[in-house]
């Protein structure tokens, strides 16, 4: 199972404030709560992907994305600002800068790539987990702009 099917299995399964998300998080729970981060490194760790096991890495998208890179390597490195389709890749974990704020990032999981565009899943998408279809445009209209991919590895066993 890729972390992938387990985004698509909590989309599914409408579970959007599950109590193993929370748990993982260790965050008091609440509508407040940026859990973005939280629910990707959540999905990664169910998967047996390489995810922090503790602290801020999880609880950030910037932090997370970081983390991930030292691990896996740079896909598309900050300050990316327009990715080129073609490197993206299902599995993918993007990072977008948010438009309105300008320290603040968004984190998901590539789903699929196309020319026409990406569909992402993620967790706090408007707050809940969500699908979301970003056309090239999509990119830096939506959100600002990319702040970096990396491709997750696996865990060895």
């Amino acid at each position: 199972m890729t972390h992938q099917d387990v985004a698509s299995q909590q989309l599914a399964a409408g579970a959007d404030d599950t109590a193993s998300i929370r748990r993982y998080m260790g965050l008091e729970w609440s509508p407040r709560v940026n859990w973005c981060a939280g629910f990707v490194a959540w999905c990664l760790l169910t998967a047996g992907y390489a995810s922090p096991a503790a602290g801020a890495p999880r609880r950030g998208a910037r932090a997370l994305i970081r983390w991930l890179a030292g691990e896996a390597g740079w896909v598309i490195a900050p300050p990316a600002i327009n990715p080129d389709l073609s490197v993206l890749r299902p599995g993918d974990v993007v990072c977008w800068k948010r438009v309105r704020i300008g320290w603040q990032c968004h984190v998901a999981i590539i789903e699929q790539v196309s020319p026409s565009g990406v569909v992402t899943i993620g967790g706090n998408e408007s707050g809940s987990i969500r699908r979301i279809w970003l056309p090239p445009s999509g990119f830096t209209s939506r959100l600002h702009g990319l702040y970096g991919v990396v491709r997750p590895r696996k865990v060895v066993s």
